[in-house]
């Protein structure tokens, strides 16, 4: 059975005239970014308070995290090996 544990390096937001959140890591899953990020848009808009991501992720249940962003507006831009 393959692992679905992936290790995040680097998980950042830089604002700007385009909002570009970057983040790296040793693979990814499908939707992976999309659910980080419309988690972050939630902590944003004030509607999760941004002390509940390390509960959100040490509690391993994607059902409590923040509605999948939509795939429009996000790019890959690089894959390193």
């Amino acid at each position: 059975m393959r692992s679905t544990v992936r290790r995040v390096l680097e998980s950042r937001v830089h604002p700007g005239a385009v909002l570009v959140h970057r983040i790296e890591a040793t693979a990814f899953l499908k939707h992976m970014v999309r659910n980080i990020v419309g988690t972050l848009v939630e902590v944003g808009r004030g509607e999760r308070p941004a002390a509940s991501l390390g509960e959100l992720i040490t509690g391993r249940d994607r059902t409590l995290a923040g509605a999948t962003a939509p795939a429009h507006g996000l790019t890959l831009v690089t894959i390193r090996y």
